[in-house]
């Protein structure tokens, strides 16, 4: 019995040692991967730190006013987002590799499963806008994982190789038969321009330059949409607020706090390469700031190109609503207030968001619909 106990406890030190290193390998590879992707942190570490800081410390991100989670949780959004990207087989073949992970609980077992949760805790702790791409992070321990899991459960009822491999290449593709059609129609959707470029040749060429629009974009720029040029006395006034920026302020401020000071090297190179035919272009600021039809119409407006995929979700957002009832107001009330000229719509073999024009007339020059 105390031989048997010695050789347990030597082969549990051998195991134990390997682990170790393996755990310590792992944190070298991760840090190396971490300091390669992320210079900062070399030669501006303490701005890096004070990003956290301001991040998930004293400020507040503007995604916090609209619950992009569903019911205020992001855990259960990004299992909703992952289910709805696999598909139901390869979700549940995920989910299956990893309770057998925690079942087996082998040294890469546990790396592998402290890597996965680690990062899903990270973006669903984030109170930065969910997105599917963040889950790109996950996917190759996941895949990992749920292989090892179809290998080691076809070769327990199997034990042909050559019978093994068919059933192993058969399962593999019922289960990436959803995502690699999803995939196959996304890449038909790039064979025409999307919605956003199509929208902005008709927009110049049926626009006249110099006419003053709203649009549903950032407070900065355009990062959907059709991406019309700016004039250049807004652009000049943006400039010169942004070279005044002192240490830490942001231009957008407290949205996104992405431009500062240093973004007034993309402003100087904006105003040197000025396309011909630009517009006075107020935002929405994504749909959060707008003022009343009349407000428009008495202040010289005469275009709102809006973005319908912008604000179509958020309509029905009880926290949005609330926190935004001028916006509620005017989306809502498009069509009765505004005639709408134009519609650009994302088809089978053209990608984009839905964007609208729409005319901003007198109230005696409205028609009564859309032309």
């Amino acid at each position: 019995m105390a031989h048997f106990f010695r050789c347990y406890q030597e082969r549990k030190s051998i195991k134990g040692s390997i682990f170790s290193r393996e755990i310590l390998y792992s944190t070298a590879a991760f840090t190396a991967g971490l300091l390669i992707s992320n210079p900062a942190i070399i030669v501006a570490f303490k701005q890096w730190v004070m990003y956290f800081v301001w991040q998930y410390g004293i400020y507040t991100n503007v995604y916090d006013e609209v619950s992009y989670a569903v019911g205020g949780n992001a855990y259960f959004t990004y299992l909703m987002v992952l289910q709805k990207d696999f598909g139901l087989p390869l979700f549940l073949l995920t989910a299956c590799g990893l309770f057998y992970a925690v079942y087996r609980r082998e040294s890469w077992d546990t790396i592998l499963l402290t890597f996965v949760i680690v990062i899903f805790l990270v973006l669903a702790n984030s109170d930065f806008l969910i997105m599917d791409r963040y889950l790109m992070t996950l996917f190759p321990a996941l895949f990992l994982l749920s292989g090892r899991l179809l290998d080691v459960t076809i070769k327990r009822f199997v034990s042909d190789q050559r019978l093994q491999a068919t059933a192993i290449a058969v399962v593999c593709v019922v289960m990436v038969f959803y995502p690699f059609r999803n995939s196959a129609a996304y890449t038909v959707r790039l064979t025409e321009d999307n919605t956003s470029k199509v929208s902005k040749k008709w927009i110049e060429e049926n626009i006249p330059a110099g006419s003053k629009i709203l649009i549903d974009a950032g407070h900065t720029m355009i990062t959907s949409g059709p991406r019309i040029s700016q004039s250049r006395e807004k652009l000049e006034a943006q400039l010169n607020v942004i070279r005044n920026l002192k240490e830490g302020e942001t231009y957008d401020s407290p949205q996104v706090k992405i431009v500062d000071s240093y973004a007034s090297i993309y402003f100087e190179l904006l105003l040197q390469n000025m396309p011909e035919i630009t517009y006075d272009i107020t935002t929405t600021e994504l749909g959060r700031e707008v003022e009343s039809f009349d407000y428009y119409r008495e202040n010289g407006f005469d275009y709102f190109i809006h973005n319908a995929d912008i604000v179509r979700d958020w309509l029905v957002e009880p926290a949005w609503r609330l926190k935004f009832p001028k916006s509620v107001a005017l989306y809502e009330a498009l069509d009765q207030e505004l005639t709408l000229i134009k519609t650009f719509k994302p088809s089978p073999s053209q990608s984009g968001p839905t964007i609208q024009i729409y005319k901003i007339s007198k109230r005696s020059q409205r028609s009564e619909g859309p032309s």
